[in-house]
């Protein structure tokens, strides 16, 4: 089960945040915080400053529809993450100031989220049962 923490935004409003390792091109695993976004449907979303910390090297570029309708031309990386005590592929977009976790990430797993300032935030892997 991975923990994180819900916190007020005053430009946005409630965020539910969690704290990742992503590996950087030299084999060390970075902390960075994320936020999660049902809305996006990649993997991890981090911002330019990151991913220049992380040393990765762009795979190529592709097409994105973001939340505002806009369509943009972005970056993508691919990287390791550790999640739920593995460590992960996962496919990496650029983006100007975010960091954000998307619906691919995430599936397979329980999402709990206590929706107030200072409540908690649950992900855990989910069973054949659940």
């Amino acid at each position: 089960m991975m923990r994180g923490e819900v916190r007020q935004n005053l430009a946005n409003g409630l965020e539910a945040r969690l704290e990742i390792r992503v590996e950087g091109a030299d084999g060390i695993f970075y902390l960075s915080e994320a936020v999660v976004d049902t809305g996006f449907t990649g993997d991890l979303m981090l911002p330019d400053s990151m991913i220049q910390r992380l040393g990765l090297t762009a795979a190529d570029q592709t097409e994105v529809v973001l939340a505002t309708g806009e369509v943009r031309r972005i970056n993508y990386y691919f990287t390791r993450i550790f999640w739920q005590g593995e460590v992960l592929p996962v496919t990496v977009f650029q983006s100007q100031d975010q960091s954000l976790l998307g619906m691919q990430l995430l599936r397979d797993n329980i999402i709990t989220i206590h929706a107030r300032d200072g409540g908690e935030l649950t992900i855990t892997k989910s069973t054949p049962e659940s």
